[in-house]
């Protein structure tokens, strides 16, 4: 990155010979918990396809460690600015993208942040979480948000000597609340007054009105971390260039028929992309 930082993105190598007429980068943002193994059938059924998969990793994922000190903020799109222009500069092909869970975020981030310069042809949000109150299901959030915790804990505490001077570890070790964590960690390292604040001005909804790229959420009623689709569909009436898929199961980032089925939502994604690329490429 232009300040020296480093970010990491998983190719696919062995690409299918199959050549598509609209061939694109398909730019994959798994959520925080995950990497590229997580959505190796989606690179897969992507390069099967005719389309060039990447898998797109924060500051400290991927197995890279933080050159500078600055910690991932999903609601920071500045690193996958410079990412989608690389990757455009190198392989002159429209880029596309597909998220998941809190990946979703960053994508609503940079798609409302950079409106009609955004370079992304169309993108898919799979379990994207746009509401926070009122979760149905207190004990799976709460596992959730222990793994969420602890794959954050574990990336800053890989990067001690990095961040040493910014956070305080043992205060940082005692959290086990995603609020708090986000006063103690996030709010006092971006310099904002209080966590209130913090997430108020990186809410990943915070430019959804800029967005002009045509946009797919595929979501579950029984989500355990948003399982309310009212604000979806309220969003889909607002812009013409938002589409919802939402069904009675899934979970969050499951959708799955069977137990040893895959995932039905990555083939619908790609349904989706090759719509758009089809008619938005002339």
């Amino acid at each position: 990155m232009k300040d020296r930082g480093v970010i990491a993105l998983d190719w696919v190598k062995s690409v299918s010979k199959n050549t598509r007429k609209r061939s694109a980068v398909v730019l994959i943002l798994p959520g925080i918990t995950s990497d590229a193994t997580n959505v190796s059938y989606l690179c897969k059924l992507a390069s099967n396809k005719g389309y060039k998969p990447v898998v797109y990793n924060q500051r400290g994922f991927g197995n890279t460690e933080l050159t500078t000190a600055m910690l991932l903020n999903n609601c920071d799109p500045s690193d996958l600015r410079q990412t989608i222009q690389c990757i455009q500069d190198r392989h002159r092909l429209p880029v596309v993208s597909i998220a998941y869970g809190t990946g979703c975020d960053l994508l609503l981030s940079y798609l409302g942040e950079f409106g009609s310069s955004a370079r992304i042809f169309g993108g898919v949000c799979i379990s994207a979480c746009l509401e926070n109150e009122d979760r149905p299901s207190q004990t799976l959030k709460r596992v959730y948000n222990v793994l969420h915790l602890l794959k954050l804990k574990s990336i800053i505490c890989r990067n001690y000597y990095a961040l040493s001077k910014q956070i305080n570890f043992a205060e940082m070790m005692k959290c086990w609340s995603l609020k708090e964590f986000d006063k103690i960690v996030f709010s006092r390292f971006y310099n904002y007054k209080s966590v209130d604040e913090f997430e108020e001005q990186m809410h990943p909804m915070r430019d959804i009105d800029e967005i002009c790229a045509p946009l797919l959420f595929i979501n579950s009623l029984d989500d355990p971390l948003d399982s309310k689709c009212d604000l979806l569909f309220e969003l889909c009436d607002e812009f013409p260039n938002f589409m919802a898929i939402v069904s009675p199961t899934g979970g969050h980032c499951g959708f799955y028929d069977s137990l040893f089925d895959v995932s039905w939502s990555d083939r619908l994604a790609l349904t989706y992309i090759q719509s758009v690329l089809y008619f938005g490429i002339k």
